[in-house]
């Protein structure tokens, strides 16, 4: 049943650029996701072309909505708050991310900061 549903645009929180063509594609989920939009919006007033995913629903994971959101990105990156970059491995399980996707991936007890975020973005572009 679960696989079957048609959960629609409730899968994720998609925005930021709204056209098919980003530079830079942010995935997060959960408590990281205000963090990692705020980011977004600063590295925007920057100039770049930026689209933030929040993931909602991790299982059953929407593969066709997701594949289709990262289409034609230049650089996916993969944002979360724990040690073991478990998002980032799970989304290469499901085979949905391109080769080239890195993970900015730190442990608490402190939230990701959006200018820590966006400093680690500037430095790998």
């Amino acid at each position: 049943k679960l696989l079957q549903f048609e959960y629609g645009e409730q899968w994720a929180e998609i925005s930021g650029h709204t056209l098919d063509q980003s530079d830079i594609i942010l995935i997060t989920w959960g408590s990281s996701t205000a963090m990692v939009k705020e980011a977004a919006q600063q590295l925007q007033k920057q100039s770049y072309v930026i689209k933030t995913i929040a993931i909602r629903l991790l299982m059953p994971l929407q593969l066709d909505a997701l594949s289709d959101a990262l289409k034609d990105a230049k650089k996916v990156i993969v944002i979360e708050q724990n040690q073991g970059k478990q998002l980032f491995h799970y989304l290469h399980s499901q085979n949905c991310l391109p080769m080239d996707t890195v993970s900015f991936a730190r442990s608490g007890p402190l939230p990701l900061r959006p200018d820590e975020i966006a400093n680690y973005i500037e430095a790998i572009l």
